[in-house]
């Protein structure tokens, strides 16, 4: 833990920034919602720590580039705090991963170690960095930008094309680890968001989700129809892992086997042949992705 307590973005983030953020508003769930945050951004910080110790490749990385990761673990949802109105909780339509690496620019923040992997830890992949300028403008996620939006990761894409080739793979390393790490602690922590979605519990996988999720990609949102399709979503995250590390940890942690064991708990009102399929698909499912 010292990795993450000893960061200089530790005390600012849980003494300051947070504490202001939730203390100081009126409504009591984006209350709850920014002290979830900070947890969560706790437990993706020591995550990604544990990747780095059991990683050769990134424990033996210089001291401080593995300090700048920790501060991007740390950092990765700061975005979030202006993700709904501190008044009233109203959802506003940013991208958060932008907008925090944004807030980094203006405390000075100057190290792209932190800066793109807070920019893109919630994108599907590092190709708005490492695109060519047709294959960027040929990206849906790069249009839901707004124009601000854009125009930052534009200038931040030059920046790190600037960078030689060794500085790249740490900046690339550093966002691969926090990718990894929020996915980790949103697969352990999936019993929540089973537990609260509100899609139809139709136990039946969508054909479209069956083709993305055994083709190896990650299911896409908008191919989602059933409460089963949100899992199979939640576990395709694993396709995009990129440290065995991190498939260690959640081995460790069952994630997954914890997963399965609370769909079926949320589908007690249907027949036993229907829980007995579930059963099935979802183990089928775990056994692909996560031998």
């Amino acid at each position: 833990m010292s990795l993450i307590t000893d960061n200089r973005y530790y005390k600012p983030l849980k003494d300051t920034y947070f504490r202001d953020a939730y203390q100081n508003s009126p409504s009591e769930y984006y209350k709850e919602w920014m002290a979830h945050k900070f947890t969560h951004s706790m437990k993706v910080s020591d995550a990604g720590a544990r990747i780095i110790e059991m990683t050769p490749e990134l424990y033996s990385l210089d001291e401080k580039v593995k300090d700048e990761f920790i501060s991007a673990l740390i950092l990765h949802d700061l975005g979030r705090a202006f993700e709904r109105d501190s008044i009233t909780s109203e959802m506003i339509k940013i991208d958060h991963g932008t907008r925090g690496a944004q807030e980094l620019v203006k405390w000075g923040e100057k190290s792209l170690n932190i800066i793109i992997p807070v920019m893109l830890h919630n994108k599907f992949n590092e190709g708005f960095v490492t695109y060519t300028d047709e294959e960027l403008k040929a990206e849906r996620e790069y249009h839901w930008l707004k124009d601000e939006e854009r125009e930052f990761v534009n200038e931040y894409r030059a920046k790190f094309l600037a960078l030689g080739e060794n500085e790249k793979k740490n900046v690339i390393a550093g966002l691969y680890l926090v990718k990894d790490a929020d996915k980790i602690d949103n697969l352990i922590n999936a019993n929540d968001m089973i537990v609260l979605n509100r899609a139809p519990k139709e136990p039946v996988v969508s054909d479209e989700v069956i083709r993305q999720f055994y083709g190896g990609q990650m299911v896409r949102l908008d191919a989602r129809i059933n409460f089963i399709d949100h899992v199979f979503c939640w576990i395709s995250w694993i396709h995009d892992i990129r440290f065995e590390a991190s498939k260690e940890i959640l081995r460790q942690e069952k994630a997954l086997d914890s997963m399965k064991a609370n769909v079926i708990r949320a589908h007690q009102n249907i027949s036993a042949e229907q829980i007995k399929y579930m059963e099935d698909v979802l183990d089928k499912a775990i056994s692909f992705i996560l031998p």
